[in-house]
Formats: structure tokens, sequence, C-alpha cells
């Protein structure tokens, strides 16, 4: 919405400046041909007036129908309405100077503008891109906790407790990776977590906390109440 405004303000500032232009060079242009026409006139009436108080003063004989008097008060007040018009010609520079002062000033208004909106664009794209990077560490927060839940399960999964009748040496065992199967001893008992595998193994833990895999065929169960089993473990 305050791109919008800003647009339109841009927009608002264009037009008026562009009226304004026209106004005024239309205003300037009119004023001239005026000045020039009541010039001419007035010179021309100057002129006349002169020549007939001139013609007055010389011709002998009784005085014309118009007084010397009131033709020389004709001939000042045509010569002040002249001096008028001169000034105003003269104001045309000024009214010129002032021209180009509004113009500069609506120019300037109008890069203040472009560089309030380049920093409000410069300002969202920063918000943008500290938007993705929330995204992407609250994603990262995610996937961390989902994997956290997962080791947590894994290590909540319902344990029962089993006794090995016989003891077992992974030394012995024929298999391929004998170093991940935990040592068993008769009698000892061990937790067995989560459910047997399409081989026939359990993940044991010994009581030391040792893991590892151990066969199914040489453990039994005995009970699943695991805090009892540590609770009696630690008593012994």
């Amino acid at each position: 919405k305050q791109r919008q405004a800003l647009e339109a303000k841009k927009c608002l500032l264009r037009e008026a400046r562009t009226k304004e232009e026209y106004q005024e060079l239309q205003m300037l242009q009119e004023a001239k041909e005026k000045l020039v026409v009541l010039t001419e006139q007035l010179e021309e009436k100057c002129r006349s007036l002169l020549k007939i108080i001139q013609q007055a003063s010389k011709t002998p004989g009784p005085p014309p129908s118009q007084s010397s008097a009131e033709l020389q008060a004709q001939l000042q007040e045509a010569e002040c309405q002249l001096k008028a018009l001169k000034e105003i010609a003269d104001r045309g520079p000024q009214l010129e100077r002032e021209h180009l002062e509004t113009q500069l000033a609506l120019q300037k208004k109008e890069e203040e503008l472009e560089s309030l909106q380049r920093a409000q664009e410069e300002g969202k794209r920063q918000h943008e891109e500290a938007l993705q990077m929330v995204r992407a560490q609250v994603a990262d927060l995610e996937d961390r906790c989902h994997h956290q839940t997962e080791q947590l399960n894994e290590q909540s999964s319902p344990a029962t407790t089993r006794l090995p009748p016989l003891s077992h040496d992974p030394a012995d065992s024929p298999n391929e990776h004998p170093e991940l199967e935990l040592p068993l001893t008769a009698g000892q008992f061990v937790y067995v977590i989560g459910e047997m595998d399409e081989d026939g193994w359990y993940i044991g833990e010994r009581t030391d906390g040792s893991r590892g895999f151990i066969p199914s065929n040489l453990v039994e169960e005995v009970f699943d109440d695991l805090s009892f089993l540590r609770s009696t473990n630690t008593h012994t």
C-alpha cells in the first residue's frame, strides 16, 4: 500500500509540474504579447500627443478646442502607463527565474520520493531475506527435533528382561561380525530392546550399559518390568 501511495504521489507531482509549467508558460507568453501591443499603442499615443502639443505651442491664434494643459496631462498619463508596462516587462526575467526555481523544487521533491521508494524496496528485500533465513532455521530445528524424537522413541522402546541359560562368547561365533555381538553370562540378566529382527537377533543391553546383538535362542524372557529389575540389581 505504501508503494502504491508513493507511485500515486509521484504521478501527481509530475502532473502538477506539467500543468503548472504549461500554465506559467502560457501566462508569460500572453503577457509578453499584451505588453508588446500596449507598448506600441502607448508609444504611438505619446508621439501623437507630443506632436499636438508642439504644434499648439507654435501655431498663433485662438487656442485649440483641447487646451495644452489637458494634452500635457494626457501625455503624462500615457508616459506613466508606458513606464508601468515597462516595469511589468522587466519582471519577465524574474518570473522566469521563479518558474525555474519551482521546477527545481518539484524535481527535488520527486527525487526524494524516488529515494524513499528505493529505501522501502531495499527494506522489503532485507525483510524477505531475513524471513527466508528464519524459515530455514525453523526447518532445521524441526528436523533436529524430529531426529531427537526418533532417537528418544528408540531409546524408550519397550524393553524386556531376559535371562540367558547359557554363556555366549562372541569370539566363538561363526558370524561375520562377532564384534557386534553382546557377550552373555549364564544367569546374568540382560535387557532386550525393541523387537526381534528377521534373522532372529535382538538388541541387548547388559547391566553395565554395554550393548550389542544377542541371538534369540540364547535368552529366555523373565518379566517385562524393567524398572523393577534395575531396582533389584541396584540393591544387589
